[in-house]
């Protein structure tokens, strides 16, 4: 006689199987009305393999144990529990960048499920705060039975999601500014400026500079933002001080600055003398109206000159007058 093989998934029960049978090589069966009755059987819960051991006596049509009329060579078949497969997908997500960690622990079966009557435990403690994209990985993974780690009878399959923190957009505007022709860069302070929209509340209160990256504006004219943009850059500081402007987008509008250029009056000085051969020539020239910015030079080039007695007028216009700042015109 031959005990059953079998095998089933795990699903946190016990599995047993009592039948058996006659082997074929057998020159004899059982008589006419009688049956093997199982006395004491092994069972199998966890995944594994055992011998399918089962003691069995044989009984006629009342129940009546007669086994002492038959020689019983056993053979033993086998029980089996293979794993049980789950596949486990964590939570994908996406924040504005407000300075804050963000994490989602949440998950799901994507395939396959627990025995009835069990627990899975699913760690996931990944948070991300910079503008990154992070997998969303998990820590430990448990499977318990009545607080029993039951977790070895599991093929468990992990898929993770992606945490992200995208920039946030920070749109910094600027005040009217104007101011007359001085000779010195036009100053932009931080009362100038302010951040008059963004994406996350937690930016309302930041501190944003704008740092010149070439010569500032000096000379009379027309500033657009642009211009302003090629220049200069807007660096974006939170409450605590920290530059945060690689974790922003940065819009820098605003009105249109205006430098307007400096009024002044030139008077030649007009000079005289007796006729002795040789020219007079226009040599004085003077700001009689306004002034010139601080630091810079004037020089007017005319021509006029006078030999013989009598009068020329001096003029003066765009063609010969230069005004000059340092080094530079």
């Amino acid at each position: 006689m031959q005990t059953a093989t079998n095998a089933w998934k795990y699903d946190g029960t016990e599995h047993f199987d009592t039948t058996a049978e006659v082997l074929a090589e057998s020159p004899f069966g059982l008589a006419e009305g009688h049956s093997f009755l199982d006395t004491s059987h092994v069972n199998i819960t966890n995944v594994g393999y055992i011998d399918n051991i089962v003691d069995y006596i044989v009984v006629d049509g009342d129940g009546k144990d007669v086994s002492a009329n038959y020689t019983l060579v056993r053979s033993y078949g086998g029980l089996s529990v293979t794993l049980r497969n789950i596949t486990l997908k964590s939570a994908s997500d996406r924040w504005c960048y407000d300075g804050q960690p963000h994490a989602n622990d949440a998950y799901e079966i994507t395939s396959g499920s627990i025995a009835d009557g069990q627990t899975l435990v699913a760690e996931l403690s990944v948070t991300v705060t910079e503008c990154e994209v992070k997998t969303n990985e998990f820590g430990t993974v448990k499977v318990f039975a009545n607080g029993v780690d039951v977790t070895e009878n599991y093929e468990i399959t992990l898929v993770v999601g992606e945490l992200q923190v995208y920039k946030a957009r920070v749109v910094v505007e600027m005040y009217q500014l104007s101011k007359e022709y001085d000779g010195k860069p036009l100053a932009i302070t931080e009362d100038d400026y302010e951040i008059s929209e963004t994406e996350s509340e937690n930016l309302a209160n930041c501190r944003v500079e704008v740092v010149w990256l070439a010569e500032k504006f000096v000379d009379a004219g027309t500033i657009t933002p642009d211009q302003i943009n090629e220049r200069a850059e807007v660096r974006v500081y939170d409450q605590d001080g920290n530059d945060i402007t690689e974790q922003c987008v940065v819009d820098f509008v605003g009105s249109t600055l205006m430098i307007h250029k400096r009024s002044i009056t030139i008077t030649a000085v007009s000079e005289s003398k007796i006729y002795d051969g040789t020219p007079l020539k226009a040599t004085t020239f003077v700001v009689s109206s306004g002034e010139l910015a601080e630091g810079d030079v004037l020089t007017v080039t005319s021509t006029a000159e006078i030999t013989r007695p009598g009068v020329v007028v001096i003029s003066i216009d765009d063609t010969n007058v230069e005004i000059t700042r340092g080094e530079n015109s």
